[in-house]
Formats: structure tokens, C-alpha cells, sequence
């Protein structure tokens, strides 16, 4: 057995038998996101950086539909991928997706009590309408305050809450309209931390990140992530699996 990999296991013990989840080098981890795509690396090196510290998420996906015919099947498989690298269960990770545009409805309800295969077969089945580019900020906000923070339609008690929200501006300029919506300015009775502790990511494709609706929704800048075009998902997939942990 090669002696670095050896330090690394012997490293790794160490750590879980301390109850930790922590990178070796989180700067190395950050500058070699391509060490995500080895499993036993990401695991014994950047666990955290990777998504792979087993936190569990009440998590609400939201995508734009808009009129790019050739987006579902990308944005599907980009979903698909982001599933296979968590754990998904009625204790574990749960996911629900939304699509917008002036109108924001269900895709995959975060009621739902799926399986990893049954979400991906749910992933297969969402159907776009390719409607419009409109989209009204002020009612996507107020579809996630009704769906996830309010504690009904499956979202857990315990369960830290994550959205992400997916702009694509690569085909055409979308309307925006709607008065300028904050995920913080809503009061929730008994249970005010629900805000104060949020955790909102910004993916924008080909869009500078000041022009995107939703970039001012998100945690901080950390929490935005930009791609020149929707083909381009693939690549935040490790950045977005460590942000959903934090």
C-alpha cells in the first residue's frame, strides 16, 4: 500500500473515531474539485468539500422553465447526479423541485417519502412546459414560504432547510416583474430562527451574477454560482455538494 494513502486512512480513523467529518487541506480541497470525481480520495481527503459528511437536508429545488427545448434533459441528469451522491430517505436527505416562470407549481412535492430510486424515476418524469421567459420573482418567494418554511408539505422539524434556485439566461432575456421579494422579511410566530438560519443558493447560467433576480437571495456571495451556459451544470456539482452541508 502506498504510504501517503496509508497516512490518509490512518488519518481518517482518527477523525471518525473523534466524531469528526473534516477536510485534511480545505484549500487543496477547494482548488482540486476534480478529486470529488474519486470516490476513495473524496472520501479519505475532502469528505466535507465532496457532500459526503452525511448531513440531511429538507432541500427545495427550484428551476426556471423557460422556452430552451434542450435544457430538461440536461437539468434531469444534472439532478439525477446531484441524487446519487447524497443519501436520500425519510431520515436522510429529502428533495423537492419546483418549476418557475410566472407561474411557480410542484414538480416532485417535498412530501414525498421516496427512495434514491424512486426520486430519480420521479426526476425522469417531470415534465417542462416550456412555457414562457416571464418570471415573477414575488411569487416564487412566496410559493417557497407556503411549501417549506412553514412546517407542512414535508418539511421536518430538526431538519435544516436549503434552496436553490436555478436561473437560466442563456437563451433569452427573461422578464422579470413582481415587487423585489426577501426570503428574510416574513415573520414565522414561535419559530423565528427558521430565517435567521437559511441557507439559499444562487446557480446562474449565462448570466452575469449582478443580473440574475435571485442572486441578492442567497446566503452571500459564497453561495453564488455562475456558468457560462446550461451545458456547464455538471462542474458545480461539487461546490453545490458542499454548500448544501454548510
Amino acid at each position: 500500500m502506498d504510504i501517503l494513502v496509508f497516512g490518509l486512512i490512518v488519518l481518517q480513523v482518527i477523525g471518525e473515531s473523534a466524531g469528526q467529518c473534516v477536510d485534511l487541506d480545505p484549500t487543496a480541497c477547494s482548488q482540486q474539485s476534480s478529486m470529488c470525481q474519486d470516490t476513495t480520495l473524496a472520501t479519505m481527503v475532502c469528505p466535507k468539500y465532496c457532500g459526503l459528511c452525511g448531513c440531511n437536508r429538507d432541500i427545495e429545488i427550484l428551476i426556471q422553465d423557460s422556452k430552451r427545448r434542450n435544457a430538461p434533459p440536461i437539468i434531469k441528469q444534472y439532478l439525477k447526479d446531484l441524487v446519487n451522491r447524497m443519501e436520500i430517505g425519510p431520515t436522510a436527505n429529502k428533495i423537492g423541485v419546483a418549476l418557475y416562470d410566472n407561474n411557480p407549481h410542484n414538480a416532485i412535492d417535498l412530501s414525498n417519502t421516496y427512495t434514491k430510486f424512486q426520486l430519480i424515476s420521479a426526476i425522469n418524469n417531470i415534465t417542462f412546459t416550456l412555457g414562457t421567459n416571464s418570471v415573477d420573482k414575488e411569487d416564487v418567494i412566496s410559493f417557497l414560504h407556503e411549501r417549506i418554511e412553514e412546517h407542512h408539505v414535508g418539511d421536518r422539524f430538526g431538519y435544516p432547510n436549503v434552496f436553490i434556485f436555478l436561473y437560466d439566461h442563456t437563451v433569452k432575456a427573461s422578464t422579470i416583474f413582481g415587487r423585489s421579494a426577501e426570503l428574510a422579511s416574513r415573520s414565522h410566530g414561535s419559530d423565528p430562527d427558521r430565517i435567521e438560519t437559511k441557507n439559499v443558493i444562487v446557480i446562474n447560467a449565462g448570466v452575469a451574477n449582478s443580473a440574475s433576480p435571485f442572486t441578492n437571495l442567497a446566503t452571500d456571495s459564497n453561495h453564488v454560482i455562475h456558468v457560462s451556459n446550461i451545458h456547464d451544470l455538471h462542474s458545480t456539482l461539487p461546490k453545490l455538494l458542499n454548500l448544501i452541508c454548510q
